[in-house]
């Protein structure tokens, strides 16, 4: 029997989601979920200098109160630079920063998708072969 987990996806999860995707056998992008404004769909909380900050990806909602994650578009195309500058700013003096650098700034650079599930997607699947998870990565719209 297989075991599936089906959510809907988040900006860098946090641990315990990725533990719960290397337990099943197909975790599912449940990518058809309305949209949540203010929630961990297109955001997240890092710790800086200054205390916890959020990065968050601009998304267009004006108007689009029921729209689906997979339909939600991304507005400033350069989101990206600016997570991977706060993210070098607030950690280059921890260890291993050049070391995990390395893998992350790529990750951040090469992430020019016009819709938020294909982003989540992007860091999902990395950080999944980063810890060795090999488990398969659907979504629910395939379905």
């Amino acid at each position: 029997m297989k075991k599936i987990l089906i959510t809907q996806s988040n900006y860098i999860p946090w641990k315990g989601y990725f533990d719960s995707i290397q337990n099943c056998d197909v975790f599912v992008v449940y990518d058809e979920m309305q949209y949540t404004k203010l929630d961990w769909r297109n955001r997240n909380k890092i710790k800086s200098n200054y205390g916890i900050k959020w990065l968050t990806i601009p998304v267009k909602t004006s108007g689009k109160y029921f729209q689906k994650i997979n339909d939600t578009k991304i507005a400033d195309k350069n989101w990206n630079i600016d997570h991977w500058n706060k993210i070098r700013e607030y950690y280059k003096n921890a260890n291993c920063f050049n070391e995990m650098a390395e893998w992350i700034e790529p990750l951040y650079r090469n992430c020019e998708f016009e819709y938020l599930s294909e982003i989540n997607f992007h860091f999902i699947k990395a950080i999944n072969s980063f810890m060795g998870i090999e488990t398969e990565i659907r979504f629910s719209s395939e379905f």
